[in-house]
């Protein structure tokens, strides 16, 4: 898989980062983000299948067995993918440095009762500016986001969006979150009106050390503010890989320093 952005293929010099995706689970929504990339950023996007709903687990198996880069790499994931990257990083995948979690959730992201509604139907209805607006973008971006929006969903099909939404709305990944043993950022859209505080309280009790950071925006944080999210994960990143260049390679073995030693933030 190759990892690319707006300048050349990954050389050795540029750090790798793996976009996991949301809801819609296609990537597309990316965009915005990897167009705004540093030019020492290499970005590739995982994607699921638009045609039957993946468990959780099923999703990190298929990021582990098909999308992981060589070499060293960071996982940056939002909403959705928030579990399936903590599930991938609790496998240990070499080379992995950090991982980015943005508006995400480790526990179920609402009242499990909501996964009784209809879904597959709801999701058949068009996708509306006001629900964009109201959920996703904010009010005054959403006339630029909907068109995009409509595009990374219309492949998908109604019964594996309400897949995901019920495995979102009953995930548990407290434990695996709590025992990984590399850095976590987590940036907070603090006009996120999906994935709402408490999402993040639950994030913090289970591992305090975790590096939050929020910034002015929507849920849709990657797309609407890339270069502010840009300066926060690129700073971060530099900070670790700086502390662990200075002693052991991550790939080897050996004694590792503890994930509460290896700070994901400008406190590293």
């Amino acid at each position: 898989m190759a990892f690319a952005r707006r300048g050349p293929l990954y050389d050795g010099t540029t750090m790798k980062y793996l976009l996991l995706p949301g809801l819609d689970g296609t990537g597309r929504l990316f965009e915005p983000f990897i167009r705004a990339a540093p030019e020492d950023a290499s970005c590739a996007v995982a994607n699921y299948p638009v045609d039957r709903g993946l468990s959780y687990p099923k999703c990190a198996d298929l990021v582990v067995s098909k999308f992981l880069p060589d070499g060293e790499f960071v996982i940056v994931a939002e909403s959705f993918s928030g579990p399936v990257a903590i599930l991938v990083a609790a496998s240990r995948p070499r080379g992995l440095i950090g991982v980015v979690l943005c508006n995400t959730f480790v526990y179920r992201v609402s009242w499990r009762g909501f996964g009784l509604l209809p879904w597959s139907l709801l999701f058949r209805m068009p996708i509306l500016r006001f629900s964009v607006g109201l959920h996703l973008t904010g009010f005054e971006r959403a006339s630029e986001f909907v068109g995009i929006i409509r595009e990374a969903n219309a492949p998908v099909l109604p019964a594996v969006r309400a897949s995901r939404l019920r495995s979102a709305l009953a995930v548990d990944v407290r434990r695996e979150f709590a025992a990984l043993d590399v850095p976590v950022m987590y940036l907070r859209g603090d006009h996120d009106r999906l994935v709402l505080r408490h999402c993040l309280r639950r994030v913090v009790k289970t591992r305090p050390e975790t590096n939050v950071v929020t910034i002015s925006g929507p849920h849709l944080l990657l797309q609407t503010e890339p270069e502010r999210c840009w300066r926060e994960i690129t700073t971060s990143v530099t900070s670790v890989t700086s502390n662990q260049h200075a002693g052991e390679h991550p790939d080897q073995r050996g004694p590792q320093p503890r994930a509460e030693d290896r700070r994901f933030g400008r406190g590293s």
